[in-house]
């Protein structure tokens, strides 16, 4: 199975990517969905709890929103948060990987910190979504996110460039949705052409 990592920063666009991938006919497996089903767990819920208190509760389930909003009053709470929950994120990404390989010949891993977490050495081959800076802005305030949030989480992932740099592609997505269609059109085809010589 040919296995491609798809990553980049934050709000560049890594998700619509997938979906317009996903449309092509490709397998896609989104990492962000094992840790929101991680949430839910209790053994991890209450770790959690201990750590960051009750009210990052939303009646019983925990709120993403609530943790962040508890990380940027205290940035050393991410480390605690990534120290808790990245190597059980890490162990259900490959039992997910194990389960598609009798399935697929291609898969898609939508992994957000591939680079930070050196998880690239886990793939044949891995894509960036890049954008410029206005439009992570942009995406971010229509999501609610304030710009004291949006830069803390810019500023706590690798620069782009340095991400460009180590990819096997590049997907620019600063411009439209249908700018970013023709681009995964592009890419399938790429990733097409990949699979034949795996």
């Amino acid at each position: 199975m040919l296995l491609i990592g798809l990553t980049g920063g934050f709000l560049t666009g890594k998700s619509s990517l997938a979906k317009f991938l996903k449309k092509k006919g490709l397998k896609v497996l989104d990492v962000d969905r094992l840790y929101n089903n991680l949430l839910k767990k209790s053994h991890l819920k209450k770790k959690l709890i201990k750590i960051f208190g009750e009210n990052i509760l939303n009646k019983t389930k925990i709120s993403k929103k609530k943790l962040r909003k508890k990380i940027l009053t205290n940035p050393a709470l991410l480390k605690e948060l990534e120290r808790l929950t990245h190597p059980l994120i890490i162990k259900e990404m490959h039992k997910a990987i194990k389960t598609f390989k009798k399935k697929t010949e291609v898969l898609i891993v939508e992994v957000p910190l591939l680079y930070e977490k050196g998880l690239e050495k886990f793939f044949d081959k891995v894509v960036v979504v890049s954008s410029a800076k206005r439009a992570q802005f942009q995406r971010a305030k229509s999501l609610g996110y304030s710009d004291r949030e949006t830069n803390f989480f810019i500023k706590n992932q690798l620069p782009l460039k340095v991400k460009e740099k180590k990819a096997d592609w590049v997907i620019s997505n600063s411009g439209s949705l249908k700018d970013l269609k023709e681009r995964a059109d592009f890419l399938a085809k790429e990733i097409s052409k990949v699979q034949k010589f795996n």
